[in-house]
């Protein structure tokens, strides 16, 4: 994108159905936030969502989009041990984000 813009939105949720894991960052939504929009939406309900194979498998993950992924910043390392945390089953909180 263009300095300013927004990030693209995936709206055909089958573009994600041969993902391994689903790691949901919004900008400016804390973990807490995130957790609550998609819950006060129904977005966790809708069949498309479901049938995902990283849903099915419980491999979906949410992280401080703001504060790890979402702007320059000298958290670099551990955006990265975030996202070996969410795609490697043997990473799981081997660097103590998972469940943080």
């Amino acid at each position: 994108g263009k300095k300013g813009g927004a990030t693209p939105v995936v709206h055909d949720l089958s573009l994600l159905s041969e993902a391994d894991c689903i790691l949901l960052a919004p900008c400016g939504f804390s973990i807490l936030r995130t957790a609550s929009e998609l819950a006060a939406t129904g977005f966790l309900e809708r069949s498309d969502w479901l049938a995902l194979p990283a849903v099915r498998a419980g491999n979906v993950f949410v992280a401080d989009g703001n504060y790890f992924f979402n702007r320059s910043s000298p958290r670099v390392v551990e955006s990265a041990e975030i996202i070996a945390e969410a795609a490697h089953d043997d990473c799981l909180g081997a660097f103590g984000h998972h469940g943080a």
